[in-house]
């Protein structure tokens, strides 16, 4: 039996949601509220984000499909690795090469040799 709560109001006039004593008009009530709700939801973000609702769209349909285990899906992600470790590497290699150069050509009159 569960414990009495004072600060949780008692009802008995409606049945709980998902509640097997409830009618089947209640039942289709809630669904049909909670579809309308998403498809507002959804209607809202296709007019505020139409380029990013169509990519999600595709991405999902591409998924949905199989396309996860693919040889595309494979190259994709590869692709991108190494643009991604590219993009990466690339200000560190530079910036490496700045302090390197800068201590190569330091101006207190001593070029170093390169055979010293």
């Amino acid at each position: 039996m569960p414990e009495f709560n004072p600060d949780m109001p008692e009802s008995t006039t409606q049945p709980l949601r998902g509640d097997l004593t409830a009618r089947p008009s209640d039942v289709w009530e809630d669904a049909s509220g909670a579809w309308r709700r998403a498809t507002q939801v959804v209607s809202r973000e296709v007019d505020q984000r139409p380029i990013r609702t169509a990519l999600i769209s595709v991405g999902a349909g591409y998924l949905l499909g199989g396309g996860l285990f693919t040889p595309l899906t494979a190259r994709l992600v590869g692709t991108g690795l190494r643009l991604a470790l590219r993009t990466l590497a690339l200000p560190a290699i530079a910036t490496g090469a700045i302090t390197l150069g800068k201590q190569f050509l330091s101006d207190d009159g001593h070029r170093p040799n390169r055979f010293d």
